[in-house]
């Protein structure tokens, strides 16, 4: 009798393991996008908060007539509102949305001073009450 394993029997075992290895790289996958997205929803909590506490002081809320298709929140040179709320001590820094790449960026508008929409993307279907893809807020 041979000592050993058949070249059949380590092939069987190879496939095992890599069927098992992409099952859990697509769950990790799947856990991050949704840790993002619990990201995302506290930071829009946070400029909710800094927005409304900008609004107890200023009585109206950061606007931008300059820009009507809203304001990124993404800490750059242009982003006002970030800026304004960094500048109040409302925020310690700006916040960024975690990809903050193409569509995954926080928007702000505000015409008027008086009410503003933030506008944010989601990954998943994770968080009660919104969808994967565009999303917003009001106060």
């Amino acid at each position: 009798m041979k000592k050993g394993f058949t070249i059949i029997e380590l092939m069987v075992t190879v496939a095992i393991i890599a069927i098992l290895a992409a099952l859990i790289m697509v769950s990790f996958s799947n856990i991050k996008a949704k840790n993002r997205d619990a990201k995302r929803m506290g930071d829009l909590k946070s400029i909710s908060n800094a927005l409304n506490l900008y609004y107890s002081v200023n009585n109206s809320f950061p606007t931008c007539l300059a820009c009507p298709a809203g304001v990124y929140l993404n800490n750059n040179p242009i982003d006002a509102v970030s800026t304004k709320l960094k500048d109040g001590n409302f925020i310690p820094a700006p916040i960024i949305d975690p990809l903050n790449s193409g569509n995954y960026q926080y928007n702000y508008q505000s015409a008027n001073g008086t009410d503003y929409t933030l506008t944010f993307y989601l990954e998943t279907n994770s968080i009660k009450g919104y969808s994967a893809g565009i999303n917003t807020m009001k106060p």
